[in-house]
This record gives structure tokens, C-alpha cells and sequence, in this order.
């Protein structure tokens, strides 16, 4: 069965299914770099917040060789779950005041999001962007969020200077940065000591203590700076996904066109495409305390910095 007769599908048999006067409807969201997910919805007679469930993944699932009626089944049950848990306050998002404290900033890829930026506040980083969030899940980094538009800045009669050291702000106090080796990150997810092999490079991981949205702080002038001290070197980053960054000491023998294959190789192979971050790779100078885009072109290096 085709994607969209699937869609239709599902949608039948959910209506078919709930009570009279409920709501059934597909409808595209769109994620970053431009990935589209369909979302089913089901808003109750009477109800003001509907239940928006992914679909795709229930798809694969169907290609796989789920029947419909158990997909139907585990669908209903997802919206019975979510219908029992308390639905998130939005009163403090239209008070200005209020919304300041719960706003944080993210990093994006720029080229991918380019249709989004005429919409939303946006910062310029190198080949990436700074976006911001509100969140409705007070101090989690992962859950519930709204993008926030240009509309939400008039809303709350806000200049794009204050949204970006607002977002700054909160960021910094409620998502505190993490830099780790490799070995001592792996080691803190699998809970004891991992066994590895030969090391061909020194790596490093900067994301945050709760591992999601992370690599926003590859923008944080003075984290680069004391991961410098850190390592008494220079360091190339490696944007792995959006949620962290690698860091590798320039000692002399990594090849930026070796380290550039290496990140496009975790995008096509480990990383969700709503997921990537970017393919380039950056190198940060402790001596002038910059950080710079290094762009490979026929095997020498060339640098585009801020």
C-alpha cells in the first residue's frame, strides 16, 4: 500500500473508532532541515488540546509487516496515554515577562532552514543559525517546545537584540555545558568501563549535561576558549549532530578533508536527517580566540571566519 492510502487508511479506522463528534485529521509538520512528518490529530467534542501523533514511523511499521488494525490499536492507545498526562501551561507564553524566562536558543543548519527565516527570528553563524524556543516543559531541553516567530516578538514587544541575550541568558543558566573525552562519555552512558580499540584520534564531545540541543554551545566564545586551556592546543570541531559536537586537538596530523568525510560519513550513516547539524568542519585559533569555517577545496584548506 502506497504512503497516502496508508494515511487515508488510518485515518477511517481511527474515526471509526472514537467517539461521535471527535475530530480526526492528517496534517504535514515541518522539522528542521526541512523534514516534513505528518502528524495525526484528535481533538474530542469539547476539548480546546488535541493529541498530534507521528505517523511515519507507523508506516515502517506496516512496511514491516504490522496490520493495520494492530497499528490502529497501539495509535489509540498512544492517544489514551497522552490524554491522561497534565497538559502544559501556555498562560505564561502571551505575558512578555513571563515568556522571557522560558526562552533558550538552538543551532541550526542555515542553508537547509533558508524557507523558515522569514518567518522567524534568526542569528547568522558561520554556515549555521541561532533560532530560538520557548519551552513549554519547564528546564527540559528535549520536551515540548514552540518555535518562536516574528509574530511572537511583536506579540510580546520584543526586539531581536533582547530575544537573543534573553535566549543567551537562559540557555547558559538552565542547559549547563558538558566537554568530556569520548571514553569518559561512553563510559557515563553505559554506566562503567567500555572497551575500546586503538584510538586513531584524540576525541572529545561538547554538548550539554542532559545531551540534547547541545552544539549550540560551540557558539559560547568563552566555553571555546577554556576547552583551549583545556587541551593547550588549537581544536577542530565536528558537528555530529544537533545535539553535540567532536572535538579534535589540532596536533599537526588530521587532514581537514579527512575530518570533513568523517562528519559527512556520521550524517549519511548515524544521524537522523531532522538530526544533522552540518557536514563542515571548524577550527578555532586560541591565540586570536576565533573560531573559523574551514572549507576544502582540492585537498588544501581554506578558512571563512566571523
Amino acid at each position: 500500500m502506497e504512503y497516502q492510502r496508508f494515511l487515508e487508511q488510518i485515518t477511517a479506522k481511527i474515526q471509526a473508532q472514537v467517539r461521535k463528534g471527535t475530530q480526526v485529521w492528517v496534517f504535514p509538520v515541518q522539522k528542521n532541515n526541512g523534514v516534513f512528518f505528518d502528524s495525526l490529530s484528535i481533538l474530542e467534542q469539547g476539548e480546546t488540546v488535541s493529541i498530534a501523533i507521528y505517523l511515519n514511523s507507523y508506516y515502517r511499521e506496516y512496511q514491516g509487516g504490522t496490520s493495520l488494525e494492530q497499528i490502529t490499536r497501539e495509535i489509540l492507545d498512544c492517544y489514551q496515554r497522552g490524554m491522561t498526562l497534565e497538559q502544559p501551561d501556555l498562560s505564561s507564553f502571551f505575558v512578555s515577562e513571563q515568556a522571557r524566562q522560558r526562552i533558550v536558543c538552538r543551532l541550526i543548519n542555515y542553508e537547509k532552514n533558508k524557507g523558515l527565516f522569514s518567518r522567524i527570528p534568526h542569528r547568522r553563524f558561520l554556515d549555521l543559525a541561532i533560532v530560538y524556543y520557548y519551552l513549554l516543559e519547564w528546564q527540559e531541553p528535549g520536551a515540548a517546545t514552540i518555535l518562536v516567530s516574528n509574530e511572537h516578538l511583536r506579540m510580546w514587544d520584543m526586539e531581536e537584540e533582547l530575544l537573543y541575550e534573553t535566549a543567551r541568558n537562559n540557555t547558559r543558566a538552565l542547559f549547563h555545558w558538558y566537554f568530556a573525552s569520548m571514553e569518559e562519555l561512553l563510559e557515563a552512558v553505559m554506566g562503567g568501563e567500555t572497551e575500546h580499540g586503538e584510538e586513531t584520534l584524540p576525541l572529545y564531545v561538547l554538548t550539554n549535561q542532559e545531551k540534547k540541543y547541545g552544539a549550540v554551545w560551540m557558539t559560547e566564545p568563552q566555553v571555546l576558549e577554556d576547552i583551549g586551556k583545556v587541551l593547550q592546543q588549537d581544536f577542530y570541531i565536528l558537528p555530529s549532530s544537533v545535539h553535540e559536537c567532536m572535538i579534535v586537538p589540532d596536533n599537526g596530523d588530521p587532514q581537514a578533508g579527512i575530518l570533513r568525510e568523517m562528519v559527512e560519513e556520521i550524517n549519511r550513516e548515524h544521524v537522523a536527517p531532522e538530526e544533522i547539524l552540518s557536514d563542515s568542519v571548524y577550527r578555532y585559533d586560541r591565540k586570536v580566540k576565533k573560531l573559523t569555517l574551514i572549507e576544502t577545496e582540492g585537498g588544501r584548506r581554506t578558512l571563512a571566519g566571523l
